[in-house]
């Protein structure tokens, strides 16, 4: 979440000019959507971050509780439309989902299920790009099978122009416009994540 927050602050021109080196082509409004984390936690987190000098008032922020439908399920129609409408009225240039698992009611494992609820995701956010928070199978090591070790449905993985994958070491990196590649960052006393010199 915290290298997802730091993508966001970027795609909103607000922050740095570039996300671990790669820059940034089109600034605009961001929306995230954190669904995984308790408002209490997660409010932590954001004051610190702005405390730390970090733009995050410049995010637009919606959250289990703001959203008024625990759970949040892209697969009801209501939600669906409370998403869409909410969206509409915002226009943004990205929208950050967090995480997949809790947006949806769909077995994680079967790729009819997920194909549909990453498809519905697609259709309420766009024209914005949708950027999808995931967890792992395992915490593996830096660098392993990016693909194949995303938990759930190979569908997940298989509509995805690009896929990164953290870890304590650094960023992984595939996609079908980028070569696949690595980075080794720190993390720093401010939750961030940064590239290492050494």
């Amino acid at each position: 979440s915290y290298a997802a927050l730091q993508l966001a602050l970027t795609l909103t021109g607000a922050g740095p000019a570039t996300w671990f080196g790669f820059p940034v082509q089109q600034a605009g409004k961001v929306v995230y959507v954190q669904l995984d984390t308790p408002r209490s936690l997660w409010a932590e987190r954001l004051e610190a971050l702005k405390a730390a000098g970090h733009p995050i008032d410049a995010l637009d922020l919606a959250d289990r509780e703001t959203l008024g439908t625990w759970p949040f399920d892209i697969l009801n129609p209501d939600h669906e439309h409370l998403l869409r409408s909410s969206l509409a009225a915002l226009h943004p240039t990205a929208v950050f989902i967090d995480t997949l698992k809790e947006s949806n009611s769909a077995e994680e494992n079967d790729n009819t299920a997920m194909t549909g609820a990453i498809n519905k995701l697609i259709a309420v956010t766009q024209p914005a790009a949708l950027i999808l928070i995931h967890h792992a199978k395992k915490p593996g090591e830096w660098g392993q099978d990016t693909i194949n070790d995303s938990r759930g449905a190979g569908t997940t993985v298989g509509k995805m122009d690009a896929i990164c994958r953290m870890s304590k070491k650094g960023i992984h990196f595939v996609g079908r416009g980028i070569e696949e590649g690595s980075l080794k960052l720190y993390r720093g006393d401010d939750g961030f994540w940064y590239e290492d010199e050494i």
